[in-house]
């Protein structure tokens, strides 16, 4: 793969899913892994998962980049439209697995391809969509429930209006209606996911 490439392609994730608080070197978080595997008797996937969560660098409840917070917003509202009704806005939870090192990657972004991913608390019940971000050229990961494709020339540089709820700014209306766009279209996915997992999970097994 084409180096500058790459690059971008970690910049565009950094800034637009946020990064954990920091990334421990691969051997030293394998050890943290092991260790929560032997404790909790869970697999690989599932203790990878529980070292980002632990790792968050801003409130999974309100994503500090403005792209993963008005996807959140937008999956709740597509749900909420669809008739789920959620014991409060803070069912849904979102969590980025990506590096503030552009050299080092977590586990859960390195091996298994999940660059994010939202949660969801529905009727006491707990359910993930994992998310998978590229920029064109770089292979969906088989892991992850959604990939969504972002274009090399994403104005990543939008940033939260202050006047205006759920709105950006520093951005051209032309780069706003593309911003929207992704959003919007990457949001629907991932509710269409936890609403296909919620119907399969809820509808009785005939006997």
């Amino acid at each position: 793969m084409n180096y500058h490439f790459e690059r971008r392609g970690k910049e565009i994730e950094r800034e637009l899913l946020g990064t954990i608080k920091r990334t421990h070197e691969k051997v030293m978080e394998q050890k943290r892994i092991d260790s929560f595997i032997e404790k909790n008797r869970v697999i690989a996937d599932e203790a990878a998962v529980a070292y980002v969560k632990e790792m968050q660098s801003s409130n999974p409840e309100n994503p500090n980049r403005p792209f993963a917070n008005l996807v959140r917003y937008e999956i709740i509202d597509d749900l909420e439209n669809a008739g789920m009704e959620l014991e409060n806005e803070d069912s849904l939870k979102y969590y980025t697995s990506i590096s503030p090192d552009p050299d080092q990657e977590t586990m859960l972004d390195r091996d298994l391809g999940i660059d994010c991913f939202f949660e969801l608390t529905f009727k006491g019940k707990t359910y993930e969509v994992s998310i998978d971000i590229t920029n064109g050229k770089v292979k969906g990961s088989p892991k992850a429930a959604v990939i969504q494709d972002i274009p090399d020339d994403f104005p990543t540089h939008a940033r939260f209006d202050e006047k205006k709820l759920f709105d950006i700014t520093g951005v051209t209306p032309d780069e706003k209606k593309t911003f929207y766009r992704y959003t919007n279209e990457l949001s629907k996915e991932v509710a269409a996911k936890f609403k296909k997992i919620i119907a399969l999970t809820q509808t009785p097994v005939n006997t």
